[in-house]
């Protein structure tokens, strides 16, 4: 399948592969649904999204402390959701920078990727 003819279904990020008679019931956590796939077109984009997830989460952890008066648990809802997204961004980079040459899709975690796969021009899974 061509993805980038799905225009339906790009994201700031990369593709969802969802078929299109399906409903998305993830709401906004595709870097973390096995349906998502990106390539290294979107590098940029993934470092840009893990620093601001990064200060998202000092910013909360600081905001929590200072209500509180301790940190925040690790077993605390938000931030383990958050450090599993953190988790999926760094492998999901990781594996952008350093492609397997076979370039099959790469599945780190609940995270499809494809390496830069493309050069010739169209994304496909």
């Amino acid at each position: 399948m061509a993805l980038d003819a799905r225009t339906d279904r790009v994201l700031p990020n990369g593709w969802c592969t969802l078929p299109p008679a399906q409903t998305c019931g993830k709401g906004n956590a595709c870097l973390t649904c096995d349906l998502f796939v990106t390539d290294r077109r979107y590098l940029d984009v993934h470092h840009q999204e893990l620093e601001g997830l990064e200060q998202l989460i000092d910013r909360r952890q600081d905001a929590h402390r200072q209500r509180t008066g301790s940190p925040m648990s690790e077993s605390h809802v938000w931030l383990s959701l958050r450090r599993r997204e953190h988790g999926a961004l760094v492998s999901l980079i990781d594996a952008l920078e350093h492609p397997a040459p076979d370039a099959r899709p790469i599945v780190t975690g609940a995270v499809s990727i494809r390496a830069d796969h493309d050069r010739a021009g169209g994304a496909t899974r």
